[in-house]
């Protein structure tokens, strides 16, 4: 018999191989490419002086709350209800607040906590959304930094007031408007929200919720008439 026909099996098999490697090496580049484009956030060079009214229909607030010790997170989307921020004539942002509305917290599509859990959310446990249907972010100072402005603010939940520090970045401008980004963590400790909290509570075992909560904000402005 002839041996010639073995060698088929072998060549298929360094065929696919081959093409493996280079599906395993090009999905790795893309995912790398993916994972940059996610984090680079281009700030724009300058933007108009002019006070800037809040687009509470655009703008976008995410949260995110998650677990210590088990890997179980909750997040989904709250919205503005007015605010405005002012630029100077050297395009540094000077001022600015922006009013939260607590009641239109909602959860993300995939998230399961369902009903029950955005009840708990509005509950004096958490946020006391009857009493306290607003929350609001003031610039008390801003800064110049490397990609956008450090700024110092009041945050205030539940009627209590604590400074915040994050830095935005202008990711948008033109004549008729101005898009901010910014990561806001906050501990929710220092605002009375204990359900959970490691700091008002021994004993919780696994069911310890962090005190940081994180917002992600998109915030759309345009100028004012």
């Amino acid at each position: 018999m002839s041996g010639k026909p073995k060698l088929i099996p072998y060549l298929l098999l360094a065929i696919v191989l081959v093409l493996s490697i280079v599906f395993f090496v090009q999905t790795q580049n893309d995912g790398e490419e993916i994972v940059e484009q996610q984090e680079e956030v281009q700030a724009v060079e300058s933007v108009a002086a002019g006070e800037y009214m809040v687009d509470t229909t655009q703008t976008m607030i995410a949260w995110m709350g998650e677990k210590k010790l088990v890997n179980s997170s909750h997040a989904g989307l709250v919205r503005a209800k007015s605010g405005m921020v002012m630029f100077d004539e050297a395009g540094m942002l000077s001022g600015g607040e922006v009013v939260i509305d607590m009641t239109t917290i909602t959860l993300d599509e995939d998230d399961n906590g369902g009903e029950q859990l955005l009840g708990h959310l509005a509950s004096p446990d958490f946020f006391d959304i009857a009493n306290h249907p607003e929350a609001m972010i003031a610039v008390t100072d801003v800064v110049e930094a490397e990609n956008g402005f450090q700024v110092t603010a009041d945050l205030t939940i539940k009627g209590i007031t604590e400074p915040v520090v994050f830095t935005a970045i202008p990711t948008a401008s033109s004549e008729e408007g101005v898009t901010l980004v910014a990561d806001i963590a906050f501990d929710r400790a220092l605002y009375d929200v204990q359900f959970g909290s490691e700091s008002f509570f021994d004993n919780l075992g696994d069911q310890i919720i962090k005190d940081e909560i994180v917002m992600q904000v998109s915030l759309v402005a345009k100028r004012s008439e």
